[in-house]
């Protein structure tokens, strides 16, 4: 068990919030197609949704994470349906999260950023065109919930 001050800690180094959201009853993950645009990171890539916590955020990361799912899909959760992600090492920054998406909602997705998003399979998912972490997140996504 972790104590409150290095919790505290842990915090203060959070600076990027990401989820994937999934289908449990479909086995279905939702990944991000991000815009093909100068000064994007990559640009024109699959990738997960999230974003940098802006300095109302920096306490918070699960306000963070609401304020994203808004900004990029429109959207907003229960918090029973957000689990955390458990992080890579590369990205000790980033907070990440996973959202079992029940089936009996099925809202209206209004597309904030990036160029579009599209349901995968795992295996889909991890033949995507990508430079980021979202290969390495799919896989312990699909451990979590597919063991």
């Amino acid at each position: 068990m972790r104590d409150k001050d290095n919790m505290g800690e842990e915090l203060q180094k959070i600076t990027r919030v990401g989820f994937l959201i999934y289908d449990p009853h479909e086995e279905l993950v939702l990944i991000h197609k991000r815009d093909d645009k100068e000064g994007i990171a990559s640009r024109g890539k699959w990738d997960y949704f999230g974003g940098d916590l802006k300095s109302v955020d920096l306490s918070d990361p699960e306000y963070a994470l609401s304020r994203e799912l808004y900004e990029e899909l429109g959207i907003s959760v229960n918090k029973d349906c957000i689990k955390i992600l458990p992080s890579i090492d590369r990205h000790k920054n980033e907070r990440m999260y996973y959202i079992l998406f029940p089936k009996y909602r099925t809202p209206d997705f209004r597309l904030g950023e990036g160029s579009g998003f599209i349901w995968f399979s795992f295996d889909q998912a991890l033949s995507l065109d990508t430079d980021t972490g979202l290969k390495e997140y799919l896989r312990k996504l699909k451990d979590i919930v597919k063991p």
